[in-house]
């Protein structure tokens, strides 16, 4: 009889070799059993032969109904760069039987496919199943604020913290949208939190990092500035030595993207299709222009796809990410995937793709597909920084491990910008550089002159794009809910008095 859990810890502990000769023993003499397939799945998928791991999968289909596994084909298809195959599959997936953790995987594996609205259906249906789970109550809380509905969403976050005040995701959920009159009893009950996990030994840093993070919120609504900052610096503090930033190294990436300006591809370029992307530092506004441009009928917005950067296995190591840049000029393989799931993923030749992080392998896009335009975000120095010192980012991100001090965010800023300059002057056909505080102070006249050179037809009603229904998953999904206004403008100067 095979020790299910026994192959489950080699596999988490890489021990493959010893978990494979078990699997295929055990399976010699019960080919019918499932869930040892599907473990020998799991097994490829640390190999790294996803197309093996989707075989083993679709065997299991064949011996049991299992939802589960259909979720797993969906699943494999998506990293086999064949998203339209994994929508099908999930489609056909979402026609058995769930129970609440499938809803909330299919819901999730909608979220990476972009469909967003077929996401938080899924969501919902989870928590009707199970509205006491807390990831389930949480994930379906942030989907109803990724939706614009920020009272239900309040409600259900403070339900979820009612029910596990420990929870510390759902802390900082709540911390983003609860009202402010309640925000001094919300300081103390995070103090409190705080203060009792100190005197836990091995309290996880990234708790530290949302419990810290949602008192600097909270601060930040009683006026208290000096106290948020503080928070703010602690919240970064508490998970950076997980991700060191290398500003060197940084800067020696930026000196080689600008010295492979001139360097042609050794492949054919794809003409096909006319890919927008609107690139730039975090908290810029491309989340902004991407709303607005959504809204006319020639583009369709894809939000941020990760897609690039996971072909090009990019990594906090520069030297690493120079090298993988330098090889997609010569093989077309990182290309011709980006170029397959595009295809796939956008039903118009005109998709944005708002991946503000593209611009770390701009040439590399406008060299592999010349009809593609690009829309640099540029936003004042000190609200771009602050912005982003305010923001909770990942630590195990590729990209994020220049936001945990404020010193790594300005320095990260600076090489963005001479990078940004460097493709605007060079490229002036394909890449525009666009002024935050133009946009939300003459929009009209900036986005007709976006569209000028995207050669789109402008709009004026597509600056309504806070009366549409759409699903926000990025951080500014609370401003995208309100009219273009100008009161981001200068926010925090004066009252976080530091030198950027």
């Amino acid at each position: 009889m095979l020790n299910y859990h026994h192959v489950e810890q080699l596999l988490i502990k890489n021990q493959l070799l010893e978990a494979h000769q078990q699997l295929v023993a055990h399976l010699k003499n019960a080919p019918q059993d499932h869930r040892a397939f599907l473990l020998l799945s799991k097994l490829h998928v640390k190999n790294r032969d996803l197309n093996k791991a989707l075989a083993i999968i679709e065997h299991c289909i064949t011996l049991s109904s299992m939802a589960l596994y259909c979720l797993e084909k969906a699943k494999l298809l998506y990293f086999l760069n064949q998203p339209q195959a994994a929508k099908d599959a999930l489609a056909r997936a979402t026609e058995r039987h769930f129970d609440a953790l499938d809803h909330d995987c299919a819901a999730n594996l909608y979220l990476r496919l972009n469909q967003y609205q077929a996401a938080h259906q899924q969501f919902a249906k989870a928590y009707r199943l199970a509205p006491t789970q807390p990831e389930i109550l949480l994930n379906y809380a942030i989907s109803e604020k990724m939706c614009g509905n920020l009272d239900l969403a309040t409600q259900l976050l403070n339900d979820c913290v009612s029910l596990n005040p420990n929870h510390y995701r759902a802390q900082l959920a709540y911390s983003e949208i609860s009202p402010k009159t309640i925000a001094e009893d919300r300081i103390a009950q995070l103090n409190a939190i705080l203060a009792q996990q100190q005197k836990v030994r091995n309290t996880a840093p990234v708790a530290q990092q949302y419990l810290h993070h949602a008192l600097a919120l909270e601060y930040e609504k009683q006026g208290e500035f000096q106290s948020a900052w503080t928070h703010f610096s602690l919240s970064k503090a508490a998970v950076s030595q997980h991700s060191r930033f290398e500003k060197d190294a940084f800067q020696e990436y930026i000196a080689s993207v600008k010295a492979q300006l001139n360097t042609p591809l050794n492949y054919e370029p794809y003409h096909d299709i006319e890919p927008i992307f609107i690139i730039g530092m975090p908290r810029s506004g491309t989340s902004l222009t991407e709303q607005i441009l959504a809204q006319l009928v020639a583009v369709e917005g894809l939000g941020e796809l990760t897609a690039l950067a996971q072909y090009l296995q990019i990594s906090p190591d520069f030297a690493h990410n120079t090298q993988q840049l330098q090889n997609a000029y010569q093989s077309s393989s990182v290309v011709e995937r980006y170029h397959q799931f595009y295809q796939q993923l956008s039903k118009q030749q005109r998709g944005i793709d708002k991946q503000p992080f593209n611009i770390l392998f701009a040439d590399l896009l406008i060299k592999a597909f010349p009809n593609a335009k690009l829309l640099i975000l540029n936003r004042n120095r000190f609200d771009t920084c602050i912005g982003n010192m305010r923001q909770l980012f990942q630590s195990s991100s590729p990209f994020h491990q220049y936001s945990f001090s404020f010193s790594d965010i300005c320095a990260y800023y600076d090489g963005i910008d001479d990078l940004a300059q460097h493709l605007a002057t060079h490229y002036p056909n394909q890449v525009s550089r666009v002024s935050y505080e133009m946009l939300v102070t003459e929009p009209q006249h900036t986005m007709t002159e976006i569209c000028a050179f995207l050669g789109l037809q402008w709009h004026s009603n597509a600056l309504n794009f806070h009366q549409t229904q759409y699903f926000s998953a990025t951080a500014s999904k609370q401003q995208l809910r309100q009219p273009l206004n100008s009161r981001s403008l200068g926010k925090f100067r004066g009252i976080y008095p530091l030198d950027c």
